[in-house]
């Protein structure tokens, strides 16, 4: 495939080799990219010695999102995930899982999700429009919109701090303005402290309109 003056190879499990000018690089497919967005969010991986389950699993209250997810895995990595709904106080959520060694593999090499509650952005692997496709799948995961008074606020969440600073360096390269992070409002009892970081009001239109 020929795009944008760079030629793209399609190797396995949704990563492109590029060749331009510049050189050659490995990067991830639109579909990988947001994969791993939502992995980076609400995902995680899970095997040790005593328990090699080679796990990847994503957790969600929404069945949609866990569609979505389903359906990117099934395009990156060819594989169907299982699909678990459990009850809880006042609803439900889903959990999906594979149990595959390469893929576990792949997804820990790659460094996106390091450890719990921790992730960072995979820029080596992104070109631009993947790149805005890894924001889209975080925000599915980890992003909010919230009304203030009469203004709405748009941003991301988490309480991995050096990933959300990797995020607000990813909207740096795309030209936005992203606000400082912030620790989330005080007084709110929780067992792991969560930051934020909002977009500008005077770029949520873009934002809608590249991230989605």
């Amino acid at each position: 495939m020929i795009k944008d003056n760079r030629v793209l190879f399609p190797l396995s499990q949704g990563i492109l080799l590029e060749v331009s000018e510049r050189g050659r690089r490995e990067i991830f497919t639109y579909e990988k990219a947001e994969l791993c967005g939502l992995i980076g969010s609400d995902g995680g991986t899970y095997s040790t010695k005593a328990h090699p389950h080679h796990e990847v699993h994503f957790i969600s209250i929404d069945r949609e999102l866990i569609e979505r997810y389903h359906e990117l895995f099934r395009k990156v990595y060819d594989i169907e995930p299982h699909l678990h709904t459990y009850k809880k106080r006042g609803g439900s959520y889903f959990e999906t899982r594979t149990y595959d060694k390469g893929v576990y593999f792949d997804i820990w090499e790659l460094g996106t999700k390091p450890g719990a509650f921790q992730f960072r952005v995979p820029f080596k692997y992104l070109d631009e429009r993947g790149l805005r496709k890894y924001l889209s799948g975080f925000y599915s995961g980890d992003g909010y919109i919230t009304k203030d008074g009469e203004q709405y606020r748009i941003g991301y969440q988490s309480t991995c701090k050096e990933g959300l600073e990797e995020l607000r360096k990813a909207f740096e390269f795309l030209k936005f303005h992203p606000h400082d992070i912030h620790l989330w409002e005080k007084g709110r009892p929780r067992w792991r402290d969560p930051y934020h970081f909002s977009i500008p009001v005077n770029e949520h239109m873009r934002f809608i309109k590249e991230i989605g």
